[in-house]
């Protein structure tokens, strides 16, 4: 429950003030800074790092899902064997 409040804490507090104001080209994770993400990360590491991978991995998802529709090559999305030894 305590990590669930702070998630929720989390979420509220890295939507930029007037969020609904003016259209955006984007929101989310993505559209912060790496200072904003830096902040994020200092106060909340685990949380930060878990949401911003989940970001990346979606854009990047995104990414090959245009690159099929246009006829390209994918990029090959798989971490290394290494990167799965290191954990």
């Amino acid at each position: 429950m305590r990590l669930a409040a702070a998630f929720l804490t989390y979420i509220v507090l890295s939507l930029p003030a007037g969020a609904g104001a003016q259209p955006n080209e984007g929101i989310g994770f993505g559209t912060m800074t790496c200072g904003q993400f830096g902040v994020q990360y200092a106060q909340m590491p685990e949380i930060a790092e878990g949401l911003f991978y989940s970001w990346a991995a979606g854009l990047l998802s995104g990414i090959n899902i245009a690159r099929r529709l246009q006829g390209k090559g994918l990029m090959n999305l798989s971490p290394p064997v290494s990167a799965w030894r290191n954990r």
